[in-house]
C-alpha cells in the first residue's frame, strides 16, 4: 500500500494505490467519502449486502471500473487474480447509495485528436465530475496519452489542486511531467501533486503510452466543472487549431 497525499494536506485528498496478490483481501470503513478504481486484475468486491465480480485486463484499453462509496459505508475485496487499485478520498457530510461505474458509464471526449496536428491527441474518461455527481465532494476520470504525444495541454490551471497516478506502456516507459516551469521524469507507479493555480502539462516518450488517473477536490463554493481551466495566455493560440510550421522538406 502506497499513500501518495492525505486530505489534511494542500491537496485536499486521501489517495493510496495498492496493490493486491492472488486470494489476498482488504477491507475499508472510512470515514470519508471514496472511490475504488480498478486499474488492472479481478476482484470481487462485497458492496451494500452484494457480491460484484469485475475484472479488467488494461487500463489502457478498457474502461475504468469504479466502487463510489459515502462515508462509513463498508467496502470488502477480495482478489481472485493480483490486481490494482487507486483509491481517492475526501471528507463529505453527504449520505449516498453506492454507485458502481462499469465499462461504458465512463464520459469519454478525445478533445485534440484533429488539433495540432494530433501532437495533443489523448484519450479522456471522466468518471464522475461536478455535474454528474452533485453529491461528491470531488471528480475522478483517467487519461490515455499517445506515444509522443502531450496531455493536459496547452498548458492550464485552476483554483483546485490536482493528483496523477501514473502507468506507462511497455511499463518501463516514461514521460515528463511539468508543473510551472519544473520539469520532472515520471515513470510507472509516480504521482504528481499539483497546487492549485500551477499551470501543469506533460508528454509521454516516442515509443511509451501514458496512463494516469487524475483526481480533483471541488472548493467550498467552487466545484470543478469541465470548463475549470485557465490557459496561459502565451499558449491560447494554439486552441484556434492554426496552421503549423512544417519543414518545406
Amino acid at each position: 500500500m502506497n499513500v501518495i497525499c492525505s486530505s489534511d494536506s494542500d491537496m485536499l485528498l486521501n489517495v493510496t494505490h495498492i496493490k493486491l496478490s492472488k486470494g489476498e483481501t482488504f477491507q475499508d470503513q472510512g470515514h470519508e467519502e471514496r472511490a475504488f478504481l480498478l486499474i488492472t486484475g479481478e476482484i470481487t468486491v462485497r458492496l451494500d449486502g452484494k457480491d460484484h465480480h469485475v475484472s479488467r485486463r488494461s487500463c489502457f484499453d478498457d474502461d475504468p471500473i469504479v466502487f463510489h462509496l459515502s462515508q462509513d459505508t463498508p467496502i470488502f475485496i477480495t482478489a481472485c487474480q493480483d490486481s490494482e487499485l487507486c483509491i481517492e478520498g475526501c471528507p463529505n457530510d453527504n449520505d449516498f447509495k453506492p454507485v458502481v461505474y462499469m465499462e461504458g458509464d465512463s464520459m469519454l471526449s478525445r478533445p485534440a485528436e484533429n488539433t495540432l496536428d494530433g501532437m495533443a491527441d489523448r484519450i479522456i474518461r471522466t468518471v464522475f465530475d461536478g455535474d454528474s455527481a452533485p453529491y461528491s465532494n470531488m471528480v475522478l476520470g483517467e487519461v490515455v496519452g499517445l506515444p509522443g504525444r502531450w496531455a493536459s495541454y496547452p498548458p492550464h490551471d485552476h483554483p483546485h489542486p490536482e493528483v496523477y497516478l501514473y502507468k506507462f506502456l511497455p511499463d518501463d516507459g516514461y514521460g515528463i511531467s511539468i508543473i510551472e516551469d519544473d520539469a520532472s521524469i515520471v515513470r510507472s507507479d509516480y504521482a504528481s501533486l499539483i497546487p492549485g493555480l500551477k499551470t501543469h502539462s506533460q508528454v509521454a516518450a516516442p515509443g511509451y503510452a501514458m496512463y494516469y488517473v487524475w483526481m480533483i477536490p471541488h472548493l467550498k463554493g467552487n466545484r470543478w466543472l469541465q470548463t475549470t481551466r485557465n490557459y496561459r495566455k502565451e499558449f491560447e493560440w494554439v486552441l484556434t487549431n492554426p496552421r503549423l510550421w512544417h519543414p518545406a522538406r
